[in-house]
């Protein structure tokens, strides 16, 4: 995926499992503030003082064009997966549809810094994302994801 995606060309000191697996880590522990946490947490994960990275290494892939387009597919992948897993079947009454698409939005704030990108509709934090995402009930697939400033409107992301 990160090859088709361009974030990898060639093999680096920075494999992209490696550094989806440090950035899971680090983001689930809820004190991470900055880039120099994530890194902390990837040299951690490093098997020896050897394989760490320096600090403009690491943050030169995460600037990469291609780093969140490989994020995105990846997120795309993993929630398929998982409703996959979930394997229900749709009751009969709804077979008479070609599909049924549920559709949602979560808003998470972010640093404050990102208030002129991505305004926020609450004052309590001044900046936040809205993730917008479509699913297909009949394929259990994901059909489409994005994400806009929390003031957008939620008319232009439904299917």
């Amino acid at each position: 995926m990160a090859k088709n995606t361009g974030l990898m060309k060639r093999c680096r000191a920075i494999l992209p499992e490696q550094l989806v697996i440090s950035l899971v880590a680090a983001l689930s522990k809820g004190n991470c503030t900055s880039i120099a946490d994530l890194l902390r947490q990837f040299n951690g994960m490093c098997l020896s003082p050897e394989d760490a990275v320096a600090y403009k290494l690491y943050h030169n892939q995460l600037r990469k064009d291609e780093f969140p387009k490989f994020m995105r597919q990846l997120v795309m992948r993993a929630i398929a997966q998982f409703a996959r897993q979930q394997n229900v079947g749709l009751p009969d009454k709804l077979d008479t549809f070609d599909d049924v698409l549920l559709q949602d939005g979560s808003s998470f704030h972010i640093h404050y810094d990102l208030a002129d990108v991505y305004p926020s509709r609450f004052k309590r934090n001044p900046a936040a994302v809205e993730c917008h995402m479509t699913m297909s009930l009949k394929s259990f697939s994901l059909v489409a994801m994005s994400i806009s400033a929390d003031t957008a409107s939620e008319r232009d992301f439904l299917p």
